[in-house]
């Protein structure tokens, strides 16, 4: 993420500011510290020319028209000793603050970020004065709820011991879920030769709409009465009469954190709305449940205002921010919605990981364990990559049902139904009459890796009538079993490093026999029982 500094002594700087310190005993002892609040949304040209429904504010907010204004209160004992709020363009997304603060001292850090009136920093949408209490203001005459990006929010709450000289980061994220509607009908001739609408009417179903929350805490409060609204059609840049997708409807609705007290374990931190869409040539009904997750973009999408809809929900974790996790709610709701996630820190889980949407894990050398039952159950799309490490303490790190791309990383056992790539990395399988993989799918294919068993069980097996492909990697059998087995002849070497477990009285155990065709690789033991038509196997001097 690109960040701007800006220091408040800098010429040229257009922004209001006030400010309040509370006196802390003195100067003594205390320190300097630096910080610096980053807002999302990387900066790039004026927003107004290049607006997209897919990103937030501070690409879609018109910056003649607003400022984004940062709120910063330091918190010591549930007291505001520091507090100080600006404002500036709202293509400047990061400043710099220096405050003298107590080393030692624990200080929880709160920057609300929003967008207000051009050169003012009053509230506009949401009422700052109290961080427990955030609420929504009522809208202004002839201004909107929907379909207004100026209604997209920003905050961090963190909590941290002081040291000295310190410098202090802080990445603002909003509280909200963006949710929007996009037609994908919009250049029929059925829509452009007819009326073409220009506003569209949403209204609410069986839904909860929170008017604010408790940044302290993360708990989100109070709830709207009012279910139907009504607003214009926005022109986003990169949409127009002769493409076929057409924003019709955003709103930012305030989404769950895990320690939320109202979410439940089945929803994690997501909850569902339901509503009807009005754009004057047809209201269409959305029945299902559309998620709502803090921080992430969920898309309604179809046929919106002619017939034959199939509509398509997906929740999009990149929204203005790479996604990262730490937490094993988070992992399950990345594999209930799909899409990118990033580890910071190991992650132990309690229950198996079912990735039921298309998926990418990014290990970053982080780990994921379990200590009973597969670690992760995949029957979609799912690539494992970041050099990290999954396991499981008695069975399978991974049960792939669809299709699974592995590319360095370390998994203690996988066991495919479906389709395995595996390109990189390494299966060390130490859990007792498991095998290394265990192959009953569609395909398997090894292109490289490091692959070892002590399970007493082949290192790899191919089950039933199913082939598989390896074409390099070295392969280690430590225990007493064959190093390759295959049901019906399965399993074609092109090449790598095979290295069999070699009984005592000289005999081997490398591969079972009639289970591979050999083309090519380096042996402990003698493949020539193996060798495909027209290659012979030769001893290396």
């Amino acid at each position: 993420m690109k960040k701007i500094f800006l220091m408040l002594a800098s010429a040229g700087i257009l922004f209001s500011s006030c400010q309040k310190e509370e006196n802390l005993g003195g100067s003594t002892g205390e320190t300097l510290v630096t910080v610096t609040a980053t807002a999302p949304q990387a900066v790039g040209t004026r927003a107004a020319m290049n607006s997209t429904s897919d990103k937030g504010g501070t690409v879609n907010v018109d910056d003649s028209k607003y400022d984004l204004r940062f709120v910063l209160r330091i918190y010591e004992s549930n007291q505001v000793v520091k507090e100080e709020t600006w404002a500036g363009s709202t293509q400047t997304i990061a400043y710099q603050k220096q405050y003298r603060l107590v080393p030692g001292h624990e200080y929880t850090f709160v920057v609300w970020a929003d967008f207000v009136k051009e050169g003012t920093t009053t509230d506009l949408y949401y009422k700052t004065a109290d961080f427990a209490a955030i609420e929504e203001l009522p809208i202004a005459t002839g201004d909107t709820r929907i379909n207004n990006e100026a209604r997209d929010a920003y905050f961090v709450t963190e909590a941290i011991t002081i040291k000295e000289n310190d410098n202090i980061d802080l990445t603002l994220k909003r509280p909200f879920g963006k949710v929007r509607v996009v037609t994908t009908d919009w250049n029929e001739d059925a829509i452009q030769n007819a009326t073409v609408p220009t506003e569209v009417k949403i209204t609410y179903n069986n839904t909860t709409l929170y008017t604010g929350m408790n940044l302290l805490t993360g708990a989100l409060t109070g709830s709207n009465a009012t279910m139907e609204y009504t607003a214009a059609i926005n022109d986003y840049t990169n949409e127009g009469a002769t493409v076929a997708e057409k924003t019709l409807y955003v709103d930012y609705l305030w989404g769950m954190t895990i320690s939320d007290p109202t979410a439940s374990a089945a929803t994690i931190t997501q909850y569902p709305v339901h509503f009807t869409i009005d754009a004057g040539i047809r209201t269409y009904d959305v029945k299902a449940d559309v998620p709502v997750t803090r921080n992430w973009l969920t898309t309604v999408k179809g046929n919106i205002l002619t017939t034959n809809t199939v509509i398509n929900i997906n929740v999009d974790p990149e929204f203005d921010n790479e996604h990262t996790t730490t937490s094993q709610q988070a992992l399950l709701l990345a594999a209930v919605n799909g899409g990118d996630v990033t580890l910071t820190e190991d992650v132990v889980l309690t229950e198996t990981l079912n990735v039921t949407a298309n998926m990418t894990i990014n290990l970053n050398g982080r780990k994921i364990s379990i200590a009973s039952g597969n670690a992760i159950k995949n029957e979609k799309n799912l690539t494992i990559t970041g050099n990290g490490e999954i396991s499981s303490a008695t069975t399978y790190g991974v049960n792939n049902a669809g299709t699974l791309v592995v590319d360095n990383a370390k998994i203690n056992a996988i066991y495919n139904a479906g389709e395995l790539t595996f390109n990189n990395g390494t299966i060390e399988n130490t859990i007792s009459g498991r095998h290394g993989i265990y192959h009953s799918g569609t395909s398997l294919i090894i292109n490289n890796g490091d692959f070892s068993s002590t399970s007493g069980n082949e290192l790899i097996h191919v089950a039933n009538s199913g082939t598989a492909t390896i074409n390099g990697g070295t392969f280690t059998q430590v225990g007493k079993s064959y190093l390759l087995g295959a049901a019906n002849a399965g399993i074609i070497i092109n090449g790598g490093t095979f290295n069999g477990y070699v009984n005592p009285n000289g005999s081997n155990d490398g591969m079972r026999p009639g289970v591979a065709i050999v083309s090519g690789g380096v042996f402990n033991f003698n493949p020539s029982a193996y060798v495909a038509d027209g290659y012979v196997a030769t001893q290396n001097a």
